[in-house]
This record gives C-alpha cells, sequence and structure tokens, in this order.
C-alpha cells in the first residue's frame, strides 16, 4: 500500500546547459545577449508548498484508514482460518468454513487492489496538479521579468559518499549558478502570507539567492 511517485517522473528531462566562450546561435528576431537564464529547485518547492503538503499528510490519512481497515479483515480470516481445524474435511461446517475463507480472501483482495490503484492514481493527480501550478507560475514570473529559459536544479550541496548520491550528482542539469535561482520567488507565490510556508522560517539553512539583474525585489 506504500507507494511513492518520484517527482522526476512528472517533470520531462532538461538537457544539459554548456557555456562557451563563443555565443550559441540565436533563434531568428533574438540575439544571444538578449536571453536571460533562471534555475528553479523543484523539489525544494514541493518540499515546502504548504497547501501540498496539508494535501499528503490527507493521503498518508487516508492509506492507514485502509491499511487498518484491510488489516482487521485479514485477522478475521485468520480466526476463521483457526476454527475450521475443530472440523474434519467432508463435514458441513467445515465446507461451509472453507468456502466462506475462499469467498472472503478473494473478495479482501479484489478491494486491496482496487484501493491501491485508486490511492496511486489520486497521488499522481495531486503531484501532476501542483506541478502545473508551478508550472503557471514559472511562466508567469518568467515573462514578467525577461526571463527566456528556466532550469531545473538543485540546492543541496553533496555531502554523502553514497555512490548513490554522487551518481544523481553528476546527472544534474546545472553545475553552477550564480544568483540566478528563482526557487524561493516561486514558493512565495505558492504559499499565501502567513500559511508558516516562508522557508526562510522553515529552512534557515537555505535562503534565497534569487537576484535576476533588472527584476524588481517585490513579487
Amino acid at each position: 500500500m506504500k507507494t511513492s511517485l518520484r517527482l522526476a517522473a512528472l517533470a520531462a528531462s532538461i538537457s544539459f546547459l554548456i557555456c562557451n566562450t563563443a555565443p550559441a546561435q540565436a533563434p531568428a528576431g533574438r540575439s544571444a545577449s538578449s536571453d536571460r537564464i533562471a534555475v528553479i529547485d523543484i523539489n525544494y518547492i514541493f518540499k515546502n508548498h504548504t497547501r501540498f503538503g496539508a494535501m499528503v499528510e490527507d493521503w498518508k490519512g487516508e492509506v492507514q484508514k485502509a491499511e487498518d481497515g484491510f488489516r482487521g479483515e485479514r485477522t478475521e480470516i485468520q480466526a476463521m482460518a483457526e476454527d475450521i481445524k475443530r472440523f474434519k474435511p467432508g463435514q458441513p461446517d467445515y465446507k461451509r468454513l472453507e468456502e466462506d475463507i475462499a469467498r472472503r480472501q478473494s473478495d479482501l483482495q479484489v478491494r486491496m487492489q482496487l484501493k491501491k490503484k485508486g490511492l496511486m492514481e489520486r497521488e499522481a493527480k495531486m503531484y501532476m496538479n501542483v506541478y502545473n501550478e508551478v508550472q503557471e507560475q514559472v511562466e508567469y514570473f518568467a515573462q514578467r521579468h525577461g526571463i527566456t529559459m528556466v532550469l531545473r536544479f538543485n540546492r543541496n550541496d553533496v555531502t554523502s559518499d553514497d555512490p548513490r548520491q554522487i551518481q544523481q550528482a553528476l546527472l544534474r542539469p546545472v553545475v553552477f549558478q550564480d544568483n540566478i535561482d528563482i526557487t524561493v520567488d516561486i514558493l512565495q507565490r505558492l504559499n499565501p502570507p502567513g500559511s508558516g510556508g516562508d522557508p526562510q522560517e522553515r529552512n534557515a539553512a537555505a535562503p534565497s539567492r534569487s537576484q535576476v539583474p533588472g527584476r524588481p525585489g517585490a513579487r
């Protein structure tokens, strides 16, 4: 019943940006110097999105409730399996209990599968809806401030010797950024004032570095 969708499965992969000394060829009608790039940490957004956090807790509560209910039914079936030992195979009561156990086990299995499917679909929709909301805010913010490209990156430094984490770090599309992080700006647009979702209060270790040149400080 425990399911977890990877956020990366909801977002398309972003190609790696390589900065060369020679300017890249710009699309017709726009010079290469007019391109302005920003970065955003989607995982950080989801982690600090207050409304999304509330939806996740509600979803977890439904998962726990379903697990408790199914656990109780399994206990009842196990008690029936013990009770059938009082009878000999072929006796009417034995056959009745045997059929009842088989029917309840089959019914329980079907309902568990349907419930699991429903919870997975709800989780996927929950992630997708919030991700679309993030995309809309990024598009609005970028258009307002003249940003022509927003790349996904990870704000966290790699401090572990775990080979898997190191491999993930090597696959990051953005190796370096300097004051072009708009993560907090977008998060502030998603979290209403006073919602407790201010990342400066919840995660002082990761302050905003969003200082896109020419952008006003206010949202």
